[in-house]
């Protein structure tokens, strides 16, 4: 069942938005919502202890996010000119170009997502991901330059300015708005404070506030899954690899030096703005080295130790209804956990996926690479990635750091 939602009003309030949004963080939603966490999350374990989620292949696949920029200037594209949105009038117009897949929505209005198709990790694996990304970017770059815009793909949109980061560029796709709107409520309300974008390197240093969090939407990536075949067993072995790569292949992948047309400053600046950027920690939680967004800070035995960290953060956004249909059945399971989950935005996770009547299954998600420039960049990315995390996971390399 389709879920039915309102239009977005072009002349819309955002102080009127905030207000309804806000109305949902009371006590009472709290209590509710962490409950339901504590139950979703015995149910999700039990099930990956009895072997729900375990699969008899390792399959990959990715996502990689970008930008719509002017096609003549390669400069921001501003949004006022459509009630719809730039996502939502390409989109549109993409189903007319190529009706096999549809980009999904990000925080900004000016961003879009492509998902590949899961692919046995085996022969043509890279040079299928590369034909299928390269037919779809195409298809996309068609659909924006209908309305005078171009895909762009990098780390960090270089060009953005200060202006650009305000609520209205927020995504306007009506299934999307209010959350993200709720998640910038959440991030500001914990911080009790704007958020500071501070990035330095040598004499050179930027540092500027903002009053909301859309300054993440000008950071983009490309991001691995791979699904694991028995995640009770091989979460740990993976996502230690995992761990020990990131640093290694941020060196090697890092394409966002400048911010707002600064710089160089790190060879991947995406990573500290983006961290900055949806940080919800008061000065008190930063003294005891409460982090949500981040790296790991150690190594792993089981899932249910990632999981059990997923809950001890604070809810950004009590939202009961979210993964629900109008009815109120769920569309994925463990909806709540997976809203938590969404908002601890940590660079390596796992993501579970399926219903009832679906398959199950488990993917570990490596989001620190940034995308583009090109799509042979980001091939070489994925194939280094791959390669040395099966390497390290056949050989028990995370057993030889510890």
């Amino acid at each position: 069942m389709t879920k039915k939602t309102k239009q977005i009003d072009p002349n819309r309030d955002h102080e009127r938005e905030l207000k309804e949004v806000r109305a949902t963080f009371n006590a009472k939603t709290y209590q509710q919502y962490n409950q339901a966490l504590v139950d979703e999350y015995l149910q999700l374990t039990s099930d990956i202890r009895t072997g729900i989620y375990d699969n008899e292949s390792l399959t990959a696949g990715q996502e990689v996010e970008g930008h719509f920029v002017d096609r003549d200037t390669r400069k921001f594209a501003d949004n006022s000119w459509t009630s719809k949105g730039i996502f939502g009038e390409v989109s549109k117009t993409l189903r007319t170009i190529d009706n096999t897949f549809k980009i999904a929505g990000e925080l900004g209005d000016f961003n879009f997502e492509i998902n590949t198709d899961a692919k046995p990790l085996t022969g043509s694996f890279l040079s299928d991901e590369e034909e299928e990304i390269r037919r779809k970017i195409t298809a996309i770059d068609q659909a924006a330059s209908q309305h005078g815009m171009t895909v762009y793909l990098s780390g960090l949109l270089e060009n953005m300015k200060e202006e650009h980061i305000t609520l209205d560029q927020i995504i306007k796709d009506p299934s999307k708005h209010n959350r993200y709107l709720g998640i910038n409520q959440g991030v500001i309300s914990f911080r009790g404070a704007p958020i500071e974008i501070d990035i330095s390197k040598g004499q050179r240093r930027y540092n500027h506030s903002f009053d909301n969090i859309m300054i993440e939407a000008f950071c983009t990536s490309l991001q691995q899954h791979i699904k694991l075949e028995h995640p009770n067993d091989d979460f740990a072995k993976y996502m230690n690899a995992a761990s020990i790569l990131a640093a290694p292949i941020l060196a090697i992948a890092g394409n966002s030096p400048l911010v707002m047309g600064e710089g160089p400053f790190w060879k991947d600046s995406r990573v500290r703005i983006f961290e900055q950027s949806i940080d919800p920690r008061t000065d008190t939680e930063r003294e005891f080295g409460i982090n949500r967004n981040s790296f790991p800070e150690r190594y792993y035995d089981s899932i249910e130790q990632f999981f059990t960290e997923t809950l001890r953060h604070g809810a950004i956004l009590p939202d009961m209804t979210f993964g629900k249909d109008e009815s109120g059945k769920d569309e994925v399971n463990f909806p709540l956990l997976r809203l938590q989950l969404g908002t601890d935005w940590r660079w390596i996770r796992p993501v579970w996926f399926g219903k009832d009547g679906d398959e199950k299954y488990i993917t570990l998600e490596f989001r620190p690479i940034s995308s583009g420039p090109t799509v042979p960049d980001m091939m070489a990315n994925s194939a280094l990635y791959y390669g040395a995390l099966t390497y390290f996971v056949n050989n028990g390399i995370d057993k030889k750091f510890r």
